[in-house]
């Protein structure tokens, strides 16, 4: 029976060549048209409903139109939409955003390189004058280090992370555009050179099946670079030891359970100041943790809704709850014994709760998840447990 609520107008063009399309897979049975969607009343297949839909799929590809299928009133219901035009950014955008963060993350790797080989030097140089101090700072010696030892396996690290959702993206016939890296001055409490990267989706995910692989691909690829990166660097921090008495004003690194498994063979000093390759290391753990996080159109929230479908939302407006009070201690305001709060937190909750906290159905809403993707989305939420951190910086 047909939704009162959808009225039947006069079909307009081409509405019965999308019927011809349709039935070639679906059995119609009525249809309902208003502007430019057609809706379609379906017998669900007796086989399988994604393989169904993904032939749907590709045969409206050549008329510019996507379909969507859902169960409401107690009907199947395949709609069929205009495809949103494509918005392309030049290659020239992307190259720049890339080598502008190369060189960001060049002069924060000089930085904390600088720091981890001359520690002895800081304090004359820093009672010098500042271009003697940025001249040795920034020396040749000191930029190659921080390109080779910081910047090359950060880089690295979230290249292969997005490049991991790009790829899986084609492989699911999903327009994805390249990703956008995000350069940042060396000026800031945590410098790392770079905000991260991202890639915009230039159309809807057709099924849950794409949407957890799209999810879990960028971190899982990600976090393999980032352990033996971090390995190395903690084998360089156990051979060659800079040890440093407890001085007011230096910033310790909160670990993630990740992080200090992979440090427990080498028994490291924990007043050890730490290696420029396990700093990168430790950042890929953390931008990992970040990005699994179950929020919004985060990759853990493309996890979560294939995981969890509509019940996603619950977790997503915990997971921003759970931010604004590592944000701000304990509500209403103050902290936990040991733990001040990190207000990075809290702008970060902020960001996600503005971009939007409930994630959208894919286009095929009757999908389902096979037992290997099911073990792999949740296995990407252990690595979520284990990469993130409550206090990175204090």
């Amino acid at each position: 029976m047909a939704d009162p609520s959808f009225a039947p107008v006069p079909a307009p063009v081409g509405a019965e060549e999308l019927r011809r399309i349709v039935g070639q897979t679906f059995r119609v049975y009525d249809q309902q048209v208003q502007g430019d969607a057609v809706l379609f009343f379906v017998d669900r297949p007796v086989g399988d409903v994604d393989s169904a839909f993904a032939q749907v799929r590709k045969d409206l590809a050549a008329h510019d139109r996507l379909p969507v299928l859902k169960h409401a009133g107690g009907e199947t219901q395949l709609i069929i939409v205009p495809k949103p035009p494509l918005v392309q950014r030049s290659f020239a955008v992307h190259l720049a955003l890339y080598l502008a963060t190369w060189v960001t993350t060049t002069l924060a790797g000089a930085e904390v390189y600088f720091h981890y080989r001359y520690w002895d030097l800081l304090q004359p140089l820093g009672n010098a004058d500042t271009g003697l101090f940025l001249s040795a700072l920034f020396s040749p010696d000191n930029l190659l280090g921080g390109f080779v030892l910081f910047a090359l396996p950060l880089m690295a690290t979230l290249t292969i992370h997005e490049m991991g959702h790009f790829v899986i993206a084609k492989r699911h016939g999903v327009a994805a555009s390249l990703p956008f890296f995000i350069p940042l001055p060396p000026v800031f409490a945590l410098n790392i050179g770079t905000m991260g990267a991202f890639i915009s989706m230039r159309e809807p995910i057709p099924d849950r099946k794409a949407l957890l692989d799209i999810g879990v691909a960028g971190p899982l690829a990600g976090v393999l670079v980032a352990i033996p990166v971090t390995l190395l660097g903690l084998w360089f921090m156990a051979a060659e030891p800079v040890r440093l008495p407890p001085v007011e004003g230096l910033a310790y690194l909160g670990a993630p359970l990740l992080y200090d498994a992979l440090a427990t063979p080498f028994h490291l000093d924990p007043n050890q100041l730490i290696h420029p390759l396990a700093f990168a290391g430790w950042v890929g753990l953390l931008v990992t943790g970040i990005n699994l996080l179950p929020a919004g159109q985060l990759d853990g929230g493309h996890v979560a809704h294939a995981l969890l479908g509509e019940r996603s939302r619950y977790l997503s407006f915990a997971a921003v709850g759970v931010l604004f009070v590592l944000g701000l201690g304990i509500p209403p305001i103050g902290s936990f014994p040991g733990f001040p709060g990190y207000g990075g937190w809290l702008i970060f909750g902020v960001l996600i709760a503005f971009l939007g906290v409930h994630h959208p159905a894919p286009l095929n809403g009757l999908s389902t998840l096979d037992k290997p993707r099911i073990v792999l989305g949740w296995l990407a939420m252990a690595v979520l447990v284990v990469c993130f951190t409550p206090l990175p910086l204090s």
